[in-house]
């Protein structure tokens, strides 16, 4: 028996899926908030069985369907990326979001803009698109039995984009292996709390942060702000801001 084939969804489409598949509901403002596009984006998980909309009040509302908990679970509909092409991103076992492939425009861009030098680790390779671009770096990947946490020996630079559940984790052990830390992260996963803020600054500080956007546009599936924050060691100046064009 064949296993059935994976179906590719829009980033929008698979932000409202991922939404509803952890909250019993959701209106137009709460899927609009998780990165969904909204009546269109709806209507097509509607049309596939995945999702149920309801009407009160003349307020429209959604909610996963049994068959489309099942589907989002299994994996059987990947994330496209935002022009359509190949699966930008895809999430397996553990927690929404930690399993969020790096576009290849992005990574570029974060390579070519940071300028990582000397001796580089990449801590989480993935699909090996950081590597790729530094094929001298060395690297982790938990999938391939190098795991990142168990790695003690300094390094110049570390560059990836960190599992999201574990964000600070992630900073604070690279920290302590690295002079310049380049992680691409949603920025509320650092901003958030003031803690983790203050620990980055004590022990050096925020160069640079990047900004590429949504997620949507990275093919993520969350709508949050994206940036590339660039931690130094013993940094004390003000932190520098730049963008990624919007037209590229």
């Amino acid at each position: 028996m064949k296993a059935p084939k994976t179906k590719k969804l829009t980033p929008s489409q698979y932000a409202a899926l991922a939404y509803l598949s952890q909250h019993p509901s959701g209106d137009f403002h709460d899927l609009q908030r998780a990165g969904s596009g909204g009546g269109a984006t709806t209507s097509k998980l509607v049309s596939l069985g995945l999702v149920d909309q309801t009407e009160d009040r003349e307020m429209k509302s959604w909610s996963i369907t049994e068959e489309g908990a099942k589907a989002f679970a299994s994996g059987r509909y990947s994330l496209a990326n935002a022009e359509g092409d190949a699966p930008a991103c895809s999430v397996s076992s553990g927690k929404r979001g930690d399993r969020v492939f790096t576009p290849e425009w992005c990574a570029r861009d974060m390579v070519e803009h940071f300028k990582p030098t000397g001796r580089i680790l990449e801590p989480f390779r993935g699909g090996g698109v950081f590597t790729d671009l530094m094929p001298t770096a060395e690297w982790c990947e938990l999938d391939e039995g190098k795991d990142f946490f168990d790695w003690v020996a300094p390094v110049d630079w570390i560059i990836s984009n960190p599992p999201y559940s574990k964000t600070r984790q992630c900073f604070m052990h690279a920290r302590s292996l690295a002079n310049d830390v380049v992680f691409l992260v949603p920025l509320r996963n650092i901003f958030s709390g003031h803690g983790f803020v203050v620990e980055l600054h004590e022990a050096g500080g925020l160069k640079e942060i990047r900004f590429y956007g949504t997620g949507s546009r990275l093919g993520f599936p969350m709508g949050n702000a994206i940036g590339a924050i660039h931690w130094r060691k013993g940094y004390a100046g003000e932190t520098r801001f730049s963008f990624y064009p919007q037209n590229s």
